[in-house]
């Protein structure tokens, strides 16, 4: 692993606004706005001592080089955007020119001019963690990008996205590297020499442990063409579950040596433009152990759940998203789709990861098209969600699986049908995620926050156990910790900031106002009960209050239980 200092020094510095911690709750609600220059955020995961993790994405002030987007080949650029010759000249654009460049630059589809893909233009990333807690400076966390001197601050043109924080602190995720802006001789068509501005990278994606401030990269096994490795979990006995590429694909490997034979470009320039173009890179499930100075000391890759047979010729994949203290890991991966004639079709399926082998959740008798296993917690209790093909899409159905006694439910939230999904559960049997709480025949229907006892079979939608003149609607828990508090997601309405980070203001002069997703942490009141609401129309939905009867569960069919051999 290679090892850099991160600085503590934060973007930003927290602040706090929280609701008003009335006992008429069982939760109160925290917003993080520890990322004031981005304009949204996305809670990710939290620890037992305080330590939480979320994604700010969407920031406002991007810094853009002026030197290369006044160059003819940026012409059809700055005509589509209408940046004018002032703004070039002042190095200065406004708020609409400023919006659109960055939208442009970062589109990787539905247009003819796909800069993305292009080294001759200035990348976008622009997407950080933000960190909340004791052990770092509140704010967002600068990982990898690098400070580029003509910008006079972060390049913003790569991603780095922690997802998941130890009790130690020790935190993993994933990075892109920064591009780094050089002037290289490009050889013409005429045999001249032209300088010529690139923007190249080292890595496309790399897995990334943070601790005690400092930074280590997780190389994969095979970097060919820079390789792939990310990490998605970390417990507390130093098991971080993620992928790594083995290898590339025989087609990746013909195209990119006949493409590249004859380009004009830098080697590894050429190779990176098909690299970030398709799935080239064979992934396969990995689980790396740490020592006690989180090092990698030991590295199980898994295989697929099937062996591909001669017509089975696709890029077949596997994920390990999860693992708990033992070191059994919880993910997805390809595999022959379930009660099908094809010889070739496949579908993603929940899997387990243990001893070196690789097991399937679901069997053909249980009647699911697909799934995915997300989180697993000290008890060997997994959830995720499970798909059913039909009417032209695959429709979500939350499960909690028991790898102990091989029990599968699919417990019923807020109503039966609801499309959902369980992302994590925690050492009590406490389960948070996300499903359809609208009844409705419309094709698109809003969804809420919930929180299911796998082990009393309680359910509630988390909104229910907030207050109810809440500024917030929360619309995805992704993480619990064992003292039962909960990271999430919450719609929250702001006033409305341009690219330049100014307030929108309509005609008559007033602030126009937008809803947006801001990360939370709830935490549980102590003594707190249901604050038991009016009905408001004015409300986004109708509050329900307290629904945790066993009975009333009952009456909704509120799981189904499958048993049987885990082979």
């Amino acid at each position: 692993m290679n090892k850099v200092k991160i600085s503590k020094t934060a973007v930003a510095v927290a602040t706090l606004l929280i609701s008003t911690a009335s006992h008429a709750a069982k939760y109160k609600v925290v917003e993080l706005s520890v990322a004031p220059d981005y304009r949204q955020s996305f809670g990710i995961a939290n620890n037992d001592v305080g330590d939480v993790l979320s994604i700010s994405r969407d920031s406002v002030n991007f810094p853009f080089y002026f030197d290369v987007l006044s160059s003819t080949t940026h012409s059809i650029l700055r005509a589509n955007c209408g940046v004018s010759q002032e703004e070039l000249d002042a190095e200065a654009l406004d708020a609409s020119s400023a919006a659109c460049l960055k939208s442009e630059l970062a589109r990787t589809s539905s247009t003819s001019t796909i800069y993305a893909y292009n080294s001759a233009f200035q990348k976008v990333g622009d997407i950080k963690t933000s960190y909340f807690g004791n052990n770092y400076d509140n704010g967002v966390l600068n990982l990898v990008d690098q400070i580029d001197e003509r910008l006079g601050t972060y390049t913003r043109s790569n991603t780095e996205q922690l997802s998941n924080i130890n009790n130690s602190g020790v935190a993993v995720g994933t990075v892109s590297a920064p591009y780094v802006y050089s002037t290289v001789d490009i050889e013409t068509t005429e045999g001249e020499l032209t300088p010529t501005i690139l923007f190249s990278r080292e890595y496309n994606k790399r897995a990334v442990l943070l601790s005690n401030g400092e930074v280590a990269i997780i190389e994969p096994t095979n970097t060919t063409y820079g390789g792939v490795s990310s990490a998605f979990d970390i417990s507390e006995t130093g098991y971080v579950s993620g992928i790594q590429s083995i290898g590339v694909t025989d087609n990746f490997t013909s195209q990119i040596e006949t493409g590249c034979e004859d380009s004009n470009l830098p080697l590894e320039v050429c190779q990176w433009s098909y690299t970030v173009q398709g799935n080239v890179f064979k992934l396969r499930p990995v689980v790396w152990k740490l020592d006690s100075n989180n090092s990698v000391v030991e590295t199980i890759t898994y295989d697929l759940a099937f062996e591909p047979t001669e017509v089975q010729t696709g890029n077949y994949t596997a994920y390990a998203a999860a693992v708990n203290d033992a070191g059994i890991a919880v993910g997805y991966g390809d595999a022959p789709l379930f009660n099908s004639s094809s010889t070739t079709a496949v579908a993603k399926y929940p899997l387990v990861f243990a001893n070196g082998e690789t097991k399937h959740i679901l069997s053909e008798s249980d009647g699911y098209d697909a799934g995915y296993a997300v989180d697993i917690n000290n008890q060997n209790l997994v959830v995720g969600k499970v798909q059913k093909f039909f009417d032209g899409q695959f429709n979500d159905t939350f499960f909690v699986y028991d790898l102990n006694s091989d029990t599968l439910e699919f417990p019923v939230v807020f109503y039966k049908g609801s499309q959902a999904i369980g992302n994590s559960i925690n050492n009590n049997g406490i389960v948070v995620g996300e499903g359809e709480y609208e009844v409705t025949t419309a094709n698109q229907r809003r969804k809420h926050a919930f929180i299911y006892n796998a082990i009393s079979k309680e359910f509630n939608n988390i909104n229910d156990l907030t207050e109810c003149n809440s500024s917030y609607e929360v619309i995805e828990a992704r993480d619990i910790n064992n003292n039962n508090e909960i990271v999430a997601t919450a719609l929250k309405t702001v006033e409305q900031r341009d690219a330049l980070g100014e307030v929108v203001k309509d005609d008559s002069g007033e602030a126009v106002t937008v809803e947006v997703p801001v990360a939370v942490l709830l935490e549980p009141i102590d003594g707190g009960s249901v604050d038991v609401c009016a009905e408001d129309v004015s409300v986004p939905y109708e509050r329900k209050g307290f629904a945790n009867s066993i009975l009333l569960i009952s009456l909704l069919g509120v799981f189904v239980v499958i048993r049987r051999r885990f082979l």
